[in-house]
């Protein structure tokens, strides 16, 4: 654990206190100077700070700062498993990533933003990604396993998500497949997985999971009032990103084990009720009856059993 998030710790627990900077220096073995500098960098991120002489150091207001070093503490064991890279606007994180791909990043390397001037959604639509009341961030992961199991990554980053929400917010998220993180029967979120493959080694040059989250978002265009809602919590960024991240290596590094997919079915928002899907331009409806391990969507018709792969649904009796 660095200086700087042992001292930024240490005012976060003594809220509305000063803290002297003798005490900080006594309590970590640090020179006076090395608590400035810390100081100084924690300003630097965002995190404002009031000093003053005699009585030492205050935290006034983090506006939830997003910060790498207290992601990397609620990610515990796979803390040096990743590579964080923050940002204060971007068109689109997946973008960023495929661009800097080419440019040879590492795997598990993160890139969060404030705002997303063009976020990207499923079939060419755009996520609506305004500053400060949202949570965008996207993942590239150079997998070694082979393209049947990769099908698998979207799932995971749903439960994922589910489990800290439910974990930190006390709230009840459901998944409605394939992509999006649905409660109290709006979209508060959407997933989008997107690879690049070696046609030769049948492997997978990289996955990129991109996840937009509404935290506050209140004042939604008008297309997407109607569906669209927020998680409302007062949950930190920092905690949310952290958890997500940390319930996703929990199950990516178990992988092909599909033992998460119990836990994808309980979510599910689908299982039991009618549904509407299209298969080359035709329109069919029936009854989903459950979940395969690989994440196909089984359904009822009148024409018998079929498992939905990929594509789009619509809950008729939602």
């Amino acid at each position: 654990m660095s200086l700087k998030f042992k001292v930024l710790n240490e005012l976060k627990e003594n809220r509305g206190c000063f803290v002297s900077g003798q005490y900080l220096a006594d309590k970590f073995n640090v020179s006076r100077g090395a608590v400035w500098k810390s100081i100084k960098s924690i300003r630097d991120e965002g995190y404002k700070i009031e000093s003053v002489t005699n009585k030492g150091y205050r935290i006034v207001s983090e506006n939830d700062v997003i910060s790498e070093d207290e992601i990397k503490h609620y990610l515990k064991e796979y803390s040096n498993d990743i590579n964080i890279i923050i940002y204060d606007s971007v068109d689109s994180t997946n973008n960023m990533l495929k661009r800097m791909f080419i440019d040879g990043i590492p795997n598990n390397t993160l890139i969060i933003a404030d705002e997303q001037t063009n976020g990207k959604g499923r079939f060419g639509r755009s996520f609506y990604s305004p500053a400060k009341t949202g949570l965008y961030f996207s993942l590239l992961i150079k997998p070694e396993f082979d393209t049947s199991t990769a099908v698998l990554i979207t799932g995971v980053i749903a439960v994922a998500i589910c489990r800290a929400i439910e974990t930190l917010a006390g709230k009840h998220p459901g998944i409605k497949w394939i992509n999006d993180i649905y409660m109290d029967n709006k979209k508060i979120a959407g997933i989008l997985t997107e690879a690049s493959s070696g046609f030769e080694s049948g492997k997978f040059d990289y996955i990129i999971i991109g996840v937009g989250i509404n935290l506050s978002t209140d004042n939604f265009p008008d297309e997407l009032a109607e569906i669209a809602g927020s998680l409302n919590s007062d949950i930190s960024k920092n905690r949310l990103i952290g958890d997500i991240l940390y319930n996703f290596y929990k199950i990516y590094y178990s992988l092909p084990d599909t033992e998460y997919m119990k836990e994808y079915r309980k979510y599910s928002i689908l299982i039991n009720h009618d549904i509407s899907y299209n298969i080359e331009n035709v329109t069919y409806s029936g009854k989903v009856i459950g979940i395969d391990d690989f994440g196909g969507l089984i359904i009822s018709n009148s024409n018998g059993i079929t498992t939905l792969k990929s594509g789009e649904v619509t809950i008729i009796d939602f």
